[in-house]
Formats: C-alpha cells, structure tokens, sequence
C-alpha cells in the first residue's frame, strides 16, 4: 500500500552535486515506500513431525535460495495420483508452529509468502495466529478454536509445482511460490492483526506428487514500515554519481535510505 505524504521542504532548495544545481519548490508531495519486515524469520519453531532430518527451524532460516526446507512425515500413502483421481482422499494432517517470542507486539500483515520444494506442495491449509499457545512438538491435538484463522486455502492437485484453483491468483508456479496479501484470492482476513504465536496447519500435500510428506522451503509473514522518499517533482529523477537517475530509492553502504535533499555525490547505490 502507498500513501500520499506532504513533505515540508524550504521554498527553494538547491542541491549541488559536482556542478549540477536542482531547484526543489516547497510542499513536495512524496510516495511513501513500503519496506517489508519478515517478522517469523529467525524465531522458534516446531512440527508436528519431522523427516530426514529436516526440522522445522528450516522454514524459517531466511535462505530461499536453496531446496532446504521443513519435511513433515508422511500424509498420504500412494505416491503419485493419477489425475485428481486422489484429491478427496482424507490425508493426515501435519502442522508448524512459529513463536514470535514473549515480548512480540501485534503487528499489521501485509503478505504472507509460502516457499515449497518440486511437486510437494499443499493443496488445502490455513494460517492461524494467537496470543497463547499449548503446542508441544509431536502433538496431534491441534484445538483450531483457540486460533484466530489469518487466510485458508483449498485448491486441486497438480502434476507439477504450486498452482491456482479456480478463481485464485495466489499461487506463482514458476517460482514455486503462494503469496497471500488483502486483494489477492484468497484474500488474508481483514482487520487481523499477527499475535505471538503463528500455526501454519497444512490439511492435504499435492495428491499428485509422487513424494508423500510436504516441504516448506520457507515462510514468511511481513508488515509494513513506510518512509518518505521525496519524488514526483524531480519526475522521478534523483542525482547520483556524476549524473541524473531515474532511479529515485536507493540504500547508502551502511543500508539507509538515501533521500534526494541529503545525497552525496557516489554515495549511494541503486537498491
């Protein structure tokens, strides 16, 4: 989300960079960018199960880069289905929890992104958020009543990576991805806000994976903090180096944003 933000600024501002002098006018009218926090990533985690050693501390190491993921037990017992022959089948249900810690605040969801392995990926699930939590790792007993439900999902199986039920939008198969935001189908729960604990309760993997557990290769919840970049004026514009950009965000060496008023010939690098 962008918002409109009034930028109080000195009538005439002159920025010489290496020769080059800008005028910016007062009562600039700037975008706000929105820098996405990952509030799971690093936190404690546990699983209903784990398998080949692949606990569930890795769905939340940061590293997407890399087929290294949270593997549940088995959930199914029939390897590859042929077509949607299977997707009604009951399967055994398999969750992980992530504790955000005692002194976590309610925060503000923007997305959820959901990172999966080849074929082994969910077909029905849902993300749930609270303030207490009993679960101990291993438990069966997952009592849903006591969780808030964020967004839940529910699609076909598929000879191949994520994809789309009808209707949804969700899912990016190329990258093997489902990013869940306010307008996307299904759609994250409006007027929810993220609590300490977060339960991701997965229901059934792909019924067509010839693998029969699923692999979370990472999840990730983030808010929004927004920050002012001044823009729009300069046409989007900004000076850098020995020369105009049109590249207007960029981070200084030390990872802080640079905005057009206070950069420094070099300085900065485009972000």
């Amino acid at each position: 989300m962008k918002k409109k933000r009034l930028i109080s600024l000195i009538a005439a501002v002159s920025l010489v960079f290496t020769g080059v002098t800008a005028y910016v006018p007062s009562g600039v009218y700037a975008e706000e960018n929105v820098q996405m926090e990952n509030l799971v990533q690093g936190k404690a985690a546990i699983a209903s199960s784990t398998a080949n050693g692949y606990g569930p501390e890795y769905a939340v190491d940061g590293v997407t880069s890399e087929a290294v993921q949270w593997n549940s037990a088995d959930m199914k017992n029939w390897g590859a289905a042929s077509g949607n022959s299977k997707d009604s089948e009951e399967q055994t249900a398999q969750w992980i929890q992530i504790d955000r810690g005692e002194d976590a605040e309610e925060e503000d969801i923007s997305s959820i992104k959901l990172w999966y392995n080849v074929k082994v990926w969910p077909m029905e699930y849902e993300i749930y958020t609270a303030d207490e939590s009993t679960l101990t790792e291993g438990s069966t007993d997952v009592d849903l009543n006591n969780w808030t439900s964020l967004v839940s999902v529910s699609r076909p199986s598929a000879n191949g990576q994520v994809a789309n039920g009808e209707g949804q939008n969700i899912a990016d198969t190329s990258a093997n991805t489902d990013t869940i935001t306010a307008t996307s189908s299904p759609a994250l729960a409006s007027d929810k806000k993220l609590k300490r604990y977060v339960l991701m309760y997965i229901r059934k993997v792909n019924a067509q994976a010839v693998g029969n557990n699923v692999n979370l290769r990472e999840i990730q919840i983030f808010s929004q903090n927004e920050s002012a970049d001044v823009n729009g004026t300069l046409a989007g514009r900004f000076f850098k180096g020995s020369g105009w950009t049109d590249h207007c965000r960029y981070r200084n060496s030390q990872g802080c944003e640079c905005l057009c008023e206070r950069q420094q010939p070099g300085e900065c690098s485009q972000q």
